[in-house]
């Protein structure tokens, strides 16, 4: 029995989450059930299937990371991709230890949020993002949760790039819709409806209410870090011409197809 890590990029327009759930389409749920097609696995219990992260409805991902057992490795590797549906597809895989877990392994995630670029104040922008980085509270961030809203943001940048404002964000981990709250504020103060005295108040708890959660569409699981590399994987087949009328299709995410 082989472990095995994936990288995976799917488009989440079509999907009801990543997460498995009964009798809606998720990312987790037309992977499974392609892996139980080609025997890959038979009970993803069984094979100890994990997920690095999780995406909301309609959130897309350039990488996200699936881990599971098997006894074929080499059908998960030359085949998945020509099975799979459309609008998901592997770029890479690794072979990893026993029990390894693709969540609590992560070194890092980094995320991308792109805004169309309609006379938004870069540098006004960039100045303010300059606020994230280092160790917050992000309880105004966030949905009301148990979990610890204390978080450590590694790195930002604000860059122009085509048609679209890129807000790209590093951190260890995130709470939910953490980073589409902090692109929301992002947009209003690229707007001037706001300055960015109010990340300031935000992250000191003194602000009035939380910031609106910025439409998912724009957000992208852009990339895990590990301390390994993936092997790239074949992408020749369905999922690679999908991908090519993709970039057209959604436009917001042109440069997401390009890059992958």
């Amino acid at each position: 029995m082989i472990r095995i890590a994936v990288s995976v990029s799917y488009l989440g327009d079509h999907f009801f989450g990543s997460q498995l759930q009964p009798d809606v389409r998720t990312v987790e749920g037309v992977f499974i059930d392609t892996c139980r097609q080609l025997e890959i696995f038979d009970d993803f219990r069984d094979a100890g299937f994990l997920a690095a992260g999780r995406t909301d409805r309609g959130v897309h991902a350039r990488c996200n990371v699936f881990s599971f057992d098997t006894e074929h490795p080499e059908r998960a590797v030359d085949v998945l991709n020509r099975k799979l549906p459309a609008d998901t597809w592997c770029n890479g895989y690794a072979f990893v230890e026993e029990g390894f877990n693709p969540r609590y392994r992560a070194l890092n995630r980094t995320y991308r949020y792109f805004f169309p670029d309609d006379g938004l104040d870069l540098m006004a922008m960039r100045s303010a993002s300059g606020k994230f980085p280092g160790v917050h509270d992000f309880t105004m961030f966030s949905r009301t949760s148990k979990r610890s809203t204390i978080r450590e943001i590694h790195d930002v940048s604000i860059f122009s790039e085509e048609d679209f404002i890129v807000f790209e964000v590093t951190g260890k981990s995130f709470l939910w819709n953490m980073v589409r709250r902090m692109a929301a504020v992002l947009y209003d103060i690229g707007r001037g409806e706001c300055s960015a005295g109010k990340i300031d108040l935000l992250l000191s708890g003194d602000a009035v209410a939380r910031p609106a959660t910025a439409p998912p569409e724009g957000l992208v699981l852009w990339n895990i870090g590990y301390p390994f590399d993936f092997t790239a994987m074949d992408e020749r087949g369905r999922s690679l011409r999908y991908r090519h009328n993709a970039s057209r299709r959604f436009h917001v995410l042109k440069k997401v197809y390009d890059s992958v």
